[in-house]
């Protein structure tokens, strides 16, 4: 070690070490060794960990803190609308003051013009927005708590300012990435496919970052954009969610689901932790690491979806399985935002069986079609017999067209399950659907670079590589 970076104090900002002649900076974190290049500045800041890595997050080294700035347009025809413009971006009145309330005490400009008021307003603070649109509205604002939750609290990362970019940034570290051969696929189909991807629902890989020896690394550091939280974090606190929520959460994960499909790729873990947001309400797809395309063949050889949001078709361990898997999941996030519970809280295979049927209803005959097994057949057949409820009274005082989805989505069988076009194009998400808007990948993704008998020295090789083409230059 050859020197030392950031200050030290305070818990949140770690002394790092200079390494490698400079190059790169180690610290240490929860007690592990985290080691990243240079252009990465301190102070580092971890907020999460978890089982695959450690997240951090790392400041610039430009001095102040990074301020939040809220620009609201309304318009003239609110009142027919119903949307205001926020950053840009439309969305609901009550959307737009619980956006503020998330960032009281940051900089605010608001521009009315409409037969009430037309004025500009600038300098304010996002609280006393919430006065002034209250005020001209006649809208009551919601009691919501600013969200100050770290990004993906459920894994070990930092996050960090790339000092060439200025962007802030978070970095995964997965340890002993290459100790077999299971997980070390897993990270580099990860990074292969969102390497491949580009779309706003979709998290991006800003880096991979290069070991300082080729012969030698054994962990992988991968860099993402940076959010601010993740829905299950969301689910699971005080925040008030209202209907505009949940239209626009799941409007974005359908438009981003779209685009993944579209690439004939299956995500195969859609949970409320895998779907990153920010306090925009934006929201992005993460962790692929368990994605598979639609053509390959050997589905089942690997963990697939945790099983609370596990489709029928995967319980009953059917061989070949669609996209149809990924919009079941769909369905259960979407019943967990209006219940803020999971819907199928199962504790193992018979009885997560036992509760969807609850709900949907046993299947008859013509819902079994799809299993080429007479032993699953019998299976299903043999299991108590539920009628279908009414999902009117399980999701009541909840929207008509969110419930009228949801039961869509919640099917038996996978080929009489709306499929993630049609669900776009539902009355429930019509003033968010625009096809114009929602884009789809323009080629398919594949993974020809694999070999059957790929080895953890194959793979590793191959993620070399990957951080080689966004660092070609070894001083980086």
């Amino acid at each position: 070690m050859s020197g030392e970076s950031g200050s030290g104090s305070g818990d949140n900002n770690i002394k790092g070490f200079l390494t490698h002649g400079g190059r790169y900076v180690q610290y240490n974190v929860y007690g592990n060794l985290f080691e990243v290049s240079t252009k990465y500045v301190p102070p580092i800041r971890p907020v999460g960990r978890g089982a695959y890595g450690i997240l951090c997050l790392m400041l610039g080294a430009v001095s102040g803190v990074f301020r939040y700035f809220v620009r609201v347009d309304v318009f003239h025809d609110w009142r027919f609308a119903k949307m205001l413009l926020v950053n840009g971006r439309w969305c609901s009145i009550s959307v737009a003051i619980t956006v503020c309330r998330w960032h009281v005490g940051c900089p605010l400009s608001i521009t009315f013009n409409h037969e009430s008021v037309n004025k500009m307003y600038t300098k304010l603070l996002a609280s006393s927005f919430i006065t002034i649109l209250t005020h001209v509205l006649n809208s009551k604002p919601p009691l919501a708590p600013r969200i100050n939750r770290s990004y993906h609290d459920s894994i070990k990362r930092p996050a960090a300012m790339n000092s060439e970019t200025k962007e802030e940034v978070a970095i995964k570290k997965i340890g002993n990435a290459f100790d077999n051969r299971i997980d070390a696929k897993r990270t580099l189909r990860e990074i292969k496919l969102l390497r491949h991807m580009d779309h706003e629902n979709v998290i991006a890989i800003k880096d991979i970052i290069r070991p300082p020896q080729k012969e030698t690394f054994n962990d992988v550091y991968i860099v993402y954009e940076l959010m601010d939280t993740d829905l299950h974090q969301i689910i699971r606190s005080n925040q008030p969610l209202t209907d505009d929520h949940c239209q626009y959460f799941l409007y974005q994960l359908l438009r981003g689901l779209k685009y993944v499909h579209s690439a004939n790729v299956l995500h195969r873990d859609l949970k409320p932790s895998n779907l990153l947001l920010n306090a925009n309400c934006d929201l992005k797809i993460g962790d692929f690491g368990l994605a598979r395309t639609t053509s390959e063949t050997d589905f089942m050889t690997e963990y697939v979806v945790t099983r609370w949001y596990r489709a029928p078709e995967l319980l009953l361990n059917c061989s070949e399985y669609t996209a149809a898997i990924d919009i079941w999941s769909v369905g259960c996030i979407l019943g967990e935002i209006m219940t803020r519970e999971p819907l199928f809280p199962g504790r193992d295979y018979v009885h997560q069986l036992r509760l969807i049927t609850e709900l949907i209803g046993s299947p008859d005959d013509s819902s079994l079609g799809f299993l080429r097994s007479d032993n699953a057949r019998r299976y299903v057949r043999q299991l108590p017999q539920y009628p279908k409820q009414h999902f009117s009274g399980r999701f009541s005082n909840k929207s008509h067209g969110a419930v009228d989805l949801i039961e869509k989505m919640l099917v038996f069988d996978p080929t009489k399950r709306i499929t993630v076009d049609e669900a776009l194009c539902h009355p429930y998400l019509k003033s968010l659907h625009d096809i114009n808007d929602e884009p789809v990948c323009p080629r398919p993704f594949s993974f020809d670079f694999e070999q059957p008998s790929f080895t953890e020295e194959n793979i590793k090789e191959l993620i070399w590589r990957e951080s080689m083409k966004f660092n070609p230059d070894p001083t980086h």
